[in-house]
């Protein structure tokens, strides 16, 4: 599994966010799945394109709808 995850700060990076963003997404139950590994929160990369996937799906649907934010 070595190289298949990040930890919280290269995920926000990848997110282009900051990582008190993140950190209030794992509070508020929103965001990628994460985990905590020897007391560090780690990132799986594959989560972070399934969410960044999800969330463009999100959009998708909305626009479908023709809500727009």
């Amino acid at each position: 599994m070595s190289g298949d995850f990040v930890f919280l700060e290269e995920a926000a990076a990848f997110l282009r966010r900051s990582p008190a963003t993140l950190r209030w997404w794992r509070h508020a139950g929103k965001g990628p799945r994460c985990a905590n590994v020897g007391g560090r929160v780690v990132y799986l990369r594959a989560d972070l394109d399934r969410w960044v996937e999800s969330e463009f799906a999100a959009e998708d649907r909305v626009s479908q709808k023709g809500d727009w934010r």
